[in-house]
């Protein structure tokens, strides 16, 4: 999916890049330079309706205790409405990942191959690699 920060900060180092090219070529043009640097700001815009339209509900299932959206890329999301457990999850078929998102604010991404990110709400991230593998690659102290 789309990534904003990420994004951002590829923009930012384009205009650093900008500003080293302006040094290094001394005699080019800066209006073409930014001219080109526009023209891929419009694509990325594109590119980001088009994976907004992707995302968009195209049939909606309702019962007690469950909402079930397909959308328009295949993609499936659900949201539980359980009186002892609420989670929501969202079945991403480009990527094949499943999201679930735990009324706690734990979130848990599982990838084709069984590996498993979990990210709990304190801020600590673990990766599952297989039965009973964790790894702590973020902690706060």
């Amino acid at each position: 999916m789309f990534d904003l920060h990420e994004h951002i900060g590829s923009k930012i180092e384009a205009l650093d890049a900008i500003l080293r090219k302006m040094d290094a070529s001394g005699g080019m043009d800066a209006a073409d330079i930014i001219q080109t640097e526009i023209d891929e700001l419009k694509k990325m815009c594109t590119a980001y309706e088009e994976e907004r339209e992707s995302k968009t509900v195209v049939k909606k299932e309702e019962d007690v205790f469950k909402t079930r959206c397909y959308l328009k890329d295949g993609s499936v999301y659900v949201a539980t409405r359980k009186p002892a457990k609420n989670y929501k999850y969202l079945f991403d078929r480009d990527t094949k990942a499943i999201t679930y998102e735990f009324e706690n604010g734990q979130v848990e991404r599982t990838f084709v191959g069984g590996f498993k990110e979990i990210r709990l709400p304190d801020g600590r991230i673990y990766l599952k690699l297989g039965p009973g593998e964790y790894d702590c690659i973020l902690s706060k102290k």
